[in-house]
């Protein structure tokens, strides 16, 4: 699901997802096939997914992404064509009753981002379009998987400086209103970080790399335990 809005601007790979039926890659089928399944996820119990603007590895795991799914210009400007694919997306699931967590930033494609005023300048872009649409049933995920040791060319979205970012998001306002803002961490020591478990809205935790399903909820009382999750808890409250 988080390839919804994929597509790829590098000539030497967008051969790889060519339709059988017609030899050619198409971003604006993909969307609308996308599109045309909602309902019946919503149909079979699915109450909330994510949405990747930089989307995630169409091969599942991928060592090296050399294909260009930046949705995003060197300088942070939001694609014209994302936007609409992914506003596609955002639109049928508010028709659907079904809450997105919209991911901005995936590793193997932040890099085509070029520095951090252009991170910056994306974040903001994409907060005061969801807010300014009037859409209320949209969370931000700044990045995926921030305290993996490989992920991401810039420092200012890996672990140790991601919650400057969920402060940028949570600072865009729209007539009085700001968006519920996150990060997502693997199941690596430390779960989350202290700063980012005080500076987020929520918390998401990845379940990959867990032995059994007790783990993750050992992973839930970890976090419940921690000093800076009650602190969270209040100010949302």
């Amino acid at each position: 699901m988080i390839n919804g809005a994929f597509d790829d601007a590098n000539p030497a790979t967008v051969h790889m997802w060519a339709y059988p039926d017609t030899g050619a890659w198409d971003a604006g089928r993909n969307n609308r096939e996308f599109v045309a399944a909602m309902p019946q996820w919503k149909a079979d119990g699915l109450n909330a997914f994510t949405i990747g603007i930089q989307g995630g590895s169409p091969q599942g795991y991928s060592t090296e992404q050399p294909w260009d799914n930046a949705g995003f210009t060197a300088d942070g400007h939001f694609k014209d064509d994302y936007r609409r694919r992914v506003g596609n997306i955002l639109d049928e699931a508010d028709r659907l009753g079904l809450v997105v967590i919209l991911d901005l930033f995936y590793h193997g494609q932040d890099h085509r981002l070029r520095d951090e005023d252009a991170i910056r300048t994306a974040i903001t872009e994409v907060c005061q379009w969801v807010l300014q649409s009037g859409r209320q049933h949209v969370l931000i995920e700044i990045a995926n998987e921030v305290n993996h040791h490989t992920h991401y060319t810039h420092g200012l979205i890996k672990a140790p400086r991601v919650h400057e970012l969920i402060a940028h998001a949570k600072s865009v306002t729209h007539q009085g209103r700001r968006l519920l803002v996150s990060t997502s961490f693997l199941v690596l020591p430390p779960i989350i970080t202290p700063e980012v478990l005080t500076e987020s809205d929520f918390v998401l935790l990845h379940g990959n790399g867990t032995p059994n399903p007790d783990r993750l909820r050992e992973m839930v009382e970890e976090v419940k335990t921690k000093r800076a999750f009650f602190e969270t808890l209040r100010r949302v409250r």
